[in-house]
């Protein structure tokens, strides 16, 4: 008797998934902005950049790009992106934008959870964007993070964004029956890490909300503060986590 491999399993979890991405993706970027406010869209493709340490003419994965929020940051400062998604109406759209930038970005659709359809040590940085937080199983999860590693370069980094843990949250559910997902601590975080062949570096709470409809200078320079020192660290319901390949 043949038994479903944990890929075919996690597929079939998130076939609602795709399905929603797909929905979703002509006015996701817009309505991401109107969400959660055009400060944080610019402050968190500013952080996974400056996270990966991604600059001119370094070839970076886009692990999970959607749409292109963090592509096309990617690709405008010169580097060699390459993009994947398993929504196919996110990367037709991703193809579809930007003009000027397609030159540097070549966009997949791929799993994360699948083997990655690069050679081993041949990317420079990853970054990680809400991604690996939806996938439903915790093994599922760590041969995505294996996965990345494997293809990157020994001291590359990885900068990734997830859910994080706050004590009035669930740790995973579902939202709408669709979307699976997962909240960490960065002590779960770096164990996931560490187990599938990262060196975690760095781990900051993000994204308390309070100042949400602030002026975006304003509601970025309060974040950043605030991330810096801890303040309020159990309201950010993200995490930002570094980390370097063995």
């Amino acid at each position: 008797m043949n038994h479903p491999t944990n890929q075919a399993i996690n597929s079939k979890l998130q076939s609602g998934e795709i399905a929603l991405r797909n929905e979703q993706a002509a006015s996701y970027a817009v309505d991401y902005q109107r969400t959660k406010g055009p400060w944080w869209d610019n402050l968190e493709k500013t952080l996974l950049v400056k996270g990966a340490r991604a600059r001119k003419g370094m070839r970076i994965l886009d692990a999970g790009c959607g749409v292109g929020r963090l592509t096309f940051a990617l690709a405008h400062i010169g580097c060699q992106v390459e993009s994947l998604d398993f929504s196919p109406e996110s990367i037709r759209i991703l193809r579809n934008s930007h003009p000027e930038l397609q030159h540097r970005i070549r966009a997949i659709v791929h799993d994360t959870v699948d083997p990655l359809p690069f050679a081993d040590g041949s990317i420079d940085g990853v970054v990680s964007c809400q991604v690996v937080q939806h996938i439903p199983t915790r093994e599922a999860r760590s041969i995505a993070w294996a996965n990345m590693a494997r293809v990157t370069k020994p001291g590359g980094r990885l900068a990734t964004i997830v859910y994080h843990l706050i004590h009035s949250l669930s740790i995973e559910g579902w939202f709408n029956e669709q979307l699976f997902y997962h909240r960490y601590t960065p002590e779960d975080l770096s164990v996931e890490l560490s187990e599938a062949g990262w060196t975690p570096l760095s781990m900051s709470v993000w994204y308390r909300r309070s100042w949400k409809n602030w002026p975006p200078p304003l509601a970025a320079g309060i974040e950043q503060l605030f991330s810096k020192f801890h303040l309020m660290d159990d309201r950010g319901i993200y995490l930002l986590a570094t980390a370097c390949r063995v």
